[in-house]
């Protein structure tokens, strides 16, 4: 008789961030772990090509072409300001998974991303969480200035948030389907030093993940500027000890570094 192991809520890792500080990155370099499964199977067969083409993306087309993980999880949202699936139980969650995903039912553990402040109570799994240190601030503030934000070209003072823009992201028909979800896309404000105040410093996904939390899921923190004055390898270890993987230490510290490398501009 042959057995089927099942994919459990609690053998997701959750990669929680502030949109802008890395998270992808992070969650691609826990895929070198060779039980963790990878979203796109070039990480395995052509490394570098993976990192230099599939990870190091135009930042303007930043939301279309950055990775994405292969499974269905439309039953939950990942971000602010929405809530759907906050409500679930454990149980609800790993039926709806089972549902949609009948094709990664078997695998051993998975890595998603999360940009909420706050893990929602049915989530059984491990986190580790990115936090906006002192040191990174200056950074975030500017690579999301550049993905996330467009001033309009005739109104200066009216800022479209493309996060919310079907014409930017990766899954227009997911803002189709969802439309019930209103949001609001665009502001206006007097200056821009109001709209930082409420969209960068004061806002909860950038405020909400400055320090730890006492949530005792969360296994393990790095500090967004960890990526540049500490490297791949030092994060690798780090989770290899308080989340027991095996990343492949040589590999995240070339990953890291080509990324760091193409960010740069945002570290001047």
């Amino acid at each position: 008789m042959i057995i089927m192991l099942m994919l459990k809520v609690n053998d997701w890792i959750w990669c929680q961030y502030t949109p802008g500080a890395g998270g992808k990155l992070l969650c691609c370099l826990m895929q070198l772990d060779p039980n963790v499964h990878s979203w796109n199977q070039r990480l395995e067969t052509d490394f570098k090509r993976f990192v230099r083409e599939d990870l190091l993306v135009d930042h303007y087309q930043h939301m279309k072409t950055e990775p994405q993980h292969p499974y269905i999880m439309d039953f939950y949202t990942r971000q602010l300001p929405f809530t759907r699936g906050d409500e679930l139980t454990e149980g609800e969650a790993q039926e709806l998974f089972e549902q949609k995903n009948t094709n990664h039912r078997a695998l051993s553990r998975i890595v998603l991303p999360t940009c909420k402040p706050y893990i929602e109570k049915w989530f059984s799994g491990t986190v580790v969480s990115i936090l906006n240190d002192n040191d990174s601030l200056s950074f975030l503030k500017k690579r999301r200035n550049l993905i996330f934000y467009e001033w309009d070209k005739d109104n200066k003072n009216i800022v479209h948030l493309k996060r919310f823009l079907k014409k930017h992201i990766a899954h227009p028909h997911l803002a189709k389907r969802y439309a019930h979800e209103e949001i609001q896309t665009s502001f206006e404000y007097t200056t821009m030093d109001d709209f930082y105040r409420e969209q960068f410093y004061n806002h909860p996904e950038v405020e909400g993940l400055r320090n730890p939390s006492d949530d005792g899921r969360i296994k393990s923190y790095v500090n967004l500027s960890d990526f540049w004055k500490h490297g791949g390898a030092f994060i690798a270890k780090q989770l290899n000890q308080e989340l027991g993987l095996s990343i492949d230490v040589d590999k995240a510290e070339y990953m890291v570094n080509e990324w760091t490398n193409f960010n740069k501009e945002f570290l001047d």
